[in-house]
């Protein structure tokens, strides 16, 4: 397959590029960020490897396949995206051993039939919750929900975010709230969501002024409350703020960039377990296609993933996680 490479300032840009001359079948292959220049001169670019898919006819594409050896090649191709997506050798031996017993079976006689059975093969290791607006709607009504993670992540345009889809479906009273104080601007960011949305908003200096708040709320108040960020060697203000989740009740969600680092993913996960956080949410997967070091991390975790978060906008652009969607950005088929 021929393939052709798209730069732009933004990976958005590169994107419709490739979507403008190749269309809404374009494969794309690789994504990485370049750095031009250095100092002051320094800008940034994405750089976008993309091709097209075999010309078949709509027959063929779903014809069987009779010779073992398409099917294998057929395979080793989608294998191939799952690597260069950064898919680590061992998760990806972990997903061609679930295809075998159908290749020994026989059952795999087809194309489409083999990338359904990856697909199913990769959703068994991802785990999925329904949003909090629809489990609002179920009647769970959490009291307090926290949004916690490293910092530059999108927390508190996250929380916004999960705040403004709430709101549609809960007549009750929701307060913003935020403990980051150091932060410059971080306290008028998450003042300016609320006034966007018509929310009280709280600003809380200290864990004891956050238990305070806590404690005033009414019986079907609901808090959204912000948190500080925290960098890799910064585990004594992750253990003060431990000790407040420890004396509230509340729903935490762990705010993650997809675009992490594989052993650095693994870092976060294990320094903010001691909020002993309910959900993964999932930030920024519209900076890359490349899911497998995420992937690489997640996969033994047993956190169901709450939320994709997919662009800057309040509050358009957040998503109820899916399992599909995720298996289509890792296979690179959107």
């Amino acid at each position: 397959m021929e393939t052709k490479t798209f730069e732009a300032p933004t990976l958005e840009e590169a994107l419709t590029a490739v979507k403008r001359e190749l269309g809404p079948d374009a494969i794309v292959l690789e994504t990485k960020q370049r750095k031009h220049g250095f100092g002051l001169m320094n800008k940034m670019s994405f750089q976008v490897k993309a091709t097209l898919p075999p010309k078949v006819s709509s027959i063929s594409s779903t014809r069987i396949i009779s010779r073992k050896s398409e099917l294998e090649d057929y395979l080793a191709t989608l294998l191939s995206r799952l690597i260069r997506a950064g898919v680590s050798q061992k998760n990806t031996k972990l997903i061609a051993d679930g295809l075998i017993p159908f290749f020994k079976e026989g059952t795999l006689r087809s194309e489409s039939e083999i990338l359904a059975k990856m697909a199913e093969r990769i959703r068994s290791f991802i785990k999925v919750a329904p949003s909090l607006a629809e489990r609002v709607q179920r009647g769970q009504n959490p009291k307090v929900v926290t949004f916690v993670g490293p910092t530059g992540v999108g927390k508190t345009t996250t929380l916004a975010k999960v705040a403004a889809e709430t709101l549609k479906t809960r007549k009750n009273r929701i307060i913003l709230a935020t403990m980051d104080t150091y932060k410059v601007g971080a306290v008028e960011h998450l003042e300016s969501y609320a006034k966007y949305l018509g929310l009280p908003f709280a600003i809380c200096k200290s864990p004891n002024e956050a238990l305070a708040l806590v404690s005033r709320l009414r019986e079907n108040d609901l808090l959204f409350l912000d948190t500080l960020g925290a960098g890799p060697r910064e585990n004594i203000k992750l253990s003060e703020m431990s000790l407040l989740f420890s004396q509230i009740e509340a729903e935490t969600h762990l705010c993650v960039s997809v675009t992490t680092q594989e052993r650095d993913m693994k870092d976060i996960l294990s320094r903010f377990s001691l909020f002993k956080p309910s959900y993964l949410l999932a930030t920024k997967l519209d900076e890359t296609y490349a899911l497998g070091e995420f992937f690489n991390a997640y996969v033994n975790q047993p956190m169901p993933i709450s939320y994709f978060t997919v662009g800057q906008r309040v509050p358009q652009d957040i998503e109820p996680a899916r399992k599909e969607a995720f298996v289509d950005r890792l296979l690179s088929l959107i």
